[in-house]
């Protein structure tokens, strides 16, 4: 908001401030103490007194009465009053049926939130102690992100977390990456290079950031001797630039960036270090996260902008005048950050401010990283396996963001409900973008290497043998753009054939019944990494067939309607891609039972089933191929002593 006024310009006069007892109660706001707050909970309008944090809701006119009574309420007026033409606050004084209700939050950290109508306030101090009864840290943002005070900040973080968090320990010390760019000395008096280690324990940071329609500066075959002998630092793209800078400051000699430390044109090579990728983020000692950058050329540190923070005047009981600032906070910046385990398999909010968390590399860096440092335009905010922390001091450390919720997934991946944690894995990593189709699986290889345990069985081209009957029941999310890759990436019975946002088939575990055995399950490795690229792979299953009809069609909207006919009836069924379906009305399918509830009635009948339905292979006899998913289609007596086929 734009405070700027004229000479001639008159600042509206402040209510005058009484004496006032120190000791005396407010009825209206109980002094913003949380003792207070204890004492008279009965009359304050949905107080919460949490372990960390309180919160309750007065009327405005309410705190307009206390103006020349209490010196919290007129301060809270005050803070409101800064920005009452903000766009995000109507009348914040309104009357009768449409009175605006306040929201006031203290916080331990030092931190107290105003809420009224869409407007969001933080109140904070640059000293070293609040006016009112809270303790803790202040959430000052220093305009420089690496500062000396926002260093330091960044360095107490990650001394916490090294120190104080037993689940973000190392099990043993972390050995250089076969190759890290020594990032010089701080004061820039010499060249970064590119390092050939020698497996030496060392600490070092990592980069995650998108590379973008610019092309980035990367290591080929012909540019490896070059850039072992020195980088130019002013030839690096900002983004790089950056992360060298924040690496120095932060007192690390190494730092790994994959278009520098892969050579990019060497196939051997990029198989051999992309296998390790899951080892370089989880060794390093933090994980620089470019996550407002949209591309390589962008860079990740500005000023952030702090001139609008509103500076207001309280006089504590000591009777010192103190200096309070007052900030706009936006809620919804948080989110992604600070994100509840029961919503982990729902789209992320809008995330055009954050493009690193839309592209499925990053998607798996975050995961694996031990530490990841989150560079946005107005804060820092840092994440581990136990914590989340922000400058602002407004995120709730303790709650379960993303990282603490996978390190619970990896932790207890040996239990019966591991299979639950991988769907949800992979219902939000094909939400993310990729510029390569093919990396959807070399992309997910570090995370399939977290996730293994004996009740998974084996990994193959993203499903888990353990698990068969229950992760072969995805579908493309509906209203989704999904296709088929054009060059062949994963067998068609695998989520990775295909590009876009898959779902699972919600259904009860503890009661199914099951049509299908399955004999072998294997696929063909592309490269060196077990869990990575595949060229072939094959599921061989005992189960029924039964052949329909396709039927598909445009409606006048454009949208496309598939239907199979079989002899048991006519049902609707979702494809796994238009191009498997188009131009092939009138062709046979095949319908292979998977799973079903108990059944319903008596008789050997079975309630709805979930089918696969299957288009036969050109070229191998007996063989299938997997087109999509129904389960509209109802069968009686189904036998399980069928043939063999393959799919």
């Amino acid at each position: 908001m734009d405070r700027e006024e004229s000479p001639n310009d008159a600042s509206p006069p402040r209510t005058p401030r009484p004496p006032r007892n120190a000791k005396a109660e407010c009825s209206i706001c109980s002094n913003l103490d949380i003792r207070i707050l204890r004492k008279s909970r009965w009359r304050h309008h949905g107080l919460t007194l949490g372990e960390r944090k309180w919160t309750f809701n007065v009327l405005a006119s309410d705190l307009e009465s206390q103006i020349a009574t209490c010196k919290y309420c007129a301060f809270l007026c005050d803070a409101l009053r800064e920005y009452e033409d903000d766009s995000d606050l109507d009348d914040w004084k309104m009357q009768d049926e449409d009175e605006r209700w306040v929201g006031i939050t203290g916080k331990d950290s030092g931190i107290l939130e105003l809420s009224c109508d869409k407007l969001n306030l933080q109140l904070y101090t640059r000293g070293i102690s609040t006016p009112w009864h809270t303790t803790g840290k202040l959430g000052y943002i220093h305009e420089d992100p690496l500062s000396n005070q926002s260093i330091q900040v960044l360095l107490t973080w990650i001394q916490e977390c090294t120190g104080q968090h037993p689940r973000c320990a190392m099990t043993s010390p972390a050995r250089l990456p076969s190759r890290v760019i020594n990032v010089g000395p701080a004061n820039g008096s010499k060249q970064p290079f590119l390092y050939n280690s020698r497996g030496e324990t060392r600490q070092y940071a990592t980069l995650s950031y998108c590379w973008g329609d610019v092309q980035p500066m990367t290591t080929t075959r012909a540019t490896l001797r070059q850039r072992e002998a020195g980088i130019d630092f002013w030839e690096l793209p900002k983004t790089f630039q950056d992360a060298i800078f924040t690496t120095r400051r932060l007192g690390l000699t190494y730092l790994w960036i994959d278009a520098l430390c892969i050579v990019q044109d060497d196939k051997n090579d990029w198989q051999k270090e992309s296998a390790k990728i899951a080892a370089i983020y989880h060794g390093s000692h933090i994980t620089i996260s470019a996550t407002t950058a949209p591309d390589c050329a962008s860079g990740f540190l500005s000023l952030r902008d702090n001139e609008d923070d509103a500076e207001l005047q309280f006089v504590g009981d000591n009777g010192v005048q103190q200096s309070v600032f007052a900030r706009k906070y936006v809620h919804e910046h948080h989110v992604p950050f600070n994100k509840p385990p029961s919503t982990y398999d729902e789209p992320e909010p809008d995330q055009d401010d954050f493009p690193v968390l839309k592209r499925a590399w990053c998607w798996s860096e975050r995961r694996l990283a031990t530490r990841v440092l989150h560079f946005l335009e107005d804060e820092m905010i840092f994440e581990c396996a136990t914590s989340s922390r922000c400058e602002c001091m407004a995120l709730d450390e303790r709650a379960n963001g993303v990282k603490r919720d996978f390190a619970t997934m990896a932790e207890h991946n040996d239990q019966p409900y591991a299979k639950d944690m991988w769907k949800k894995l992979i219902t939000e990593y094909t939400q993310a973008g990729m510029t390569l189709p093919k990396d959807a699986l070399p992309a997910l290889s570090g995370i399939a290497k977290l996730m293994r345990a004996p009740l998974m069985g084996n990994y193959f081209a993203g499903l888990w043998t353990g698990h068969l009957h229950e992760l072969l029941l995805w579908q493309s999310a509906p209203g989704q753009d999904c296709h088929r890759a054009m060059h062949y990436q994963a067998p068609t019975f695998s989520w990775a054939s295909r590009i876009g946002p898959v779902t699972y088939i919600p259904w009860d575990t503890t009661q199914k019944m099951c049509f299908v055995s399955f004999l072998e399950a294997s696929a063909v490795l592309k490269t060196a990494d077990p869990d990575g690229e595949v060229s072939n792979g094959w599921i061989r299953v005992k189960g029924r067939l039964t052949p329909a009809m396709l039927n598909c069609y445009y409606d006048h909207a454009n949208n496309l309607t598939c239907l199979i006919e079989a002899k048991e009836g006519i049902t609707q069924f979702e494809p796994d891609a238009v191009e498997d379906v188009d131009g092939e009305t009138g062709k046979i399918v095949y319908c292979l039972p998977i799973v079903s509830n108990p059944p319903k009635y008596a008789g050997g009948d079975v309630g709805r089933i979930w089918t696969l339905v299957l288009r036969q292979a050109k070229k191998v006899p007996n063989a299938f191929k997997r087109i999509g998913i129904t389960s509209g289609i109802y069968m009686r007596n189904l036998d399980r002593d069928s043939a063999h086929l393959y799919a």
